[in-house]
């Protein structure tokens, strides 16, 4: 995806809105118990992301800094497939969690790393992956 038809719109549906974040979302809506953190994160949520100090491509990738440096591996995961879908290159992903290794400690961007790696191969095997990843050290320059 070129950054001249880069859509932040459909970038957010695949962030937010991946079908197990989605089941997430609704499981955690069916308890009484639940739903006032649910409406409070929901609105926080809306009011982060759609601020526009920062595109959503780059809130969308400091994200995935964030999940891997906290160690939330199953929204880390959820997070990667989804921006592979809407189209983020796995290289830019990829530099991420070399940024990660660097500031929070290389097992964090391991962790991370292997995740994305995974998530590309079975995407690749589905047929889902939107771009094949590329070595931005001898890809041509853009």
């Amino acid at each position: 995806m070129s950054e001249a038809s880069f859509d932040e719109d459909e970038l957010m549906r695949w962030v937010m809105g991946d079908e197990e974040s989605v089941k997430r979302f609704k499981a955690r809506r069916r308890s009484p118990l639940s739903t006032p953190h649910a409406d409070i994160m929901t609105s926080t949520s809306q009011a982060v992301w759609s601020r526009r100090v920062l595109d959503g491509k780059t809130m969308a990738l400091v994200n995935l800094g964030i999940m891997s440096a906290i160690n939330r591996p199953h929204e880390l995961e959820t997070r990667i497939r989804g921006l592979l879908r809407g189209g983020i290159k796995p290289e830019e992903i990829a530099e991420v969690f070399l940024q990660t290794a660097f500031y929070c400690g290389n097992p964090t961007g391991v962790e991370a790393l292997i995740t994305l790696v995974d998530a590309v191969d079975d995407m690749r095997e589905r047929g889902t992956l939107a771009h094949e990843p590329v070595d931005p050290d001898t890809a041509p320059a853009t």
